[in-house]
């Protein structure tokens, strides 16, 4: 299912998180609105963005449920969340 933005033509968001998170900047970001043919620069670029926002949230979700799992330490869940993001999020 597609975003009202992505019917016409934008993708992406304001933000480079979803929501704000206190003590944490969330600095401003451009939508994609340039159109790419198939098998382009352009259409690899656009794919480049995409994931890496894709990367940021999941990052994001990750870190929300280590902190909520009383298994571990504050140290603990740093850890976790810095060997998942390099497992999972970077390519």
């Amino acid at each position: 299912m597609s975003s009202i933005g992505e019917q016409f033509g934008v993708k992406g968001r304001r933000r480079i998180l979803q929501a704000d998170v206190p003590g944490r900047p969330n600095h401003a970001i451009h939508f994609w609105e340039i159109k790419s043919k198939p098998g382009s620069t352009v259409e690899r670029l656009e794919k480049a963005y995409l994931n890496t926002l894709a990367a940021i949230d999941l990052a994001e979700s990750i870190g929300r449920q280590l902190r909520a799992d009383a298994r571990y330490t504050e140290q603990g869940q740093q850890d976790q969340h810095r060997n998942h993001i390099l497992r999972e999020g970077v390519p």
